[in-house]
């Protein structure tokens, strides 16, 4: 399989030059021997298909960024910071710490 354009970037390149190049027109279709050429030539035209990460394996990735144990350690730290000054209203600072490292948790 040889690249359609070896050396260019064929974004550079102009509709018509792009269609000369190919060897083709656009006034008519590809016979199905030219589609079949092609295909042999340049391959096919799909990308390939990444492999899906499991669901635990994604919740646990989150725990390799020093960001995500800062969180961690903060929502650990927050409820004893609380209850020194006095625990008297909901602990928010904790809360939202907590809702952070959820929502860091790349789902």
């Amino acid at each position: 399989m040889t690249p359609l354009f070896p050396a260019e970037c064929i974004y550079a390149l102009s509709a018509k030059e792009v269609i000369a190049r190919l060897g083709s027109d656009l006034q008519r279709v590809l016979s199905a021997a030219e589609t079949k050429a092609l295909f042999v030539r340049y391959g096919s035209s799909t990308f390939p298909i990444a492999p899906l990460v499991p669901s635990r394996r994604r919740a646990l990735a989150q725990f390799e960024s020093p960001l995500a144990w800062l969180l961690i350690a903060a929502r650990a730290i927050s409820p004893y910071v609380w209850t020194l000054e006095g625990g008297r209203r909901a602990p928010y600072k904790a809360l939202s710490l907590l809702a952070i490292a959820i929502a860091n948790a790349n789902y």
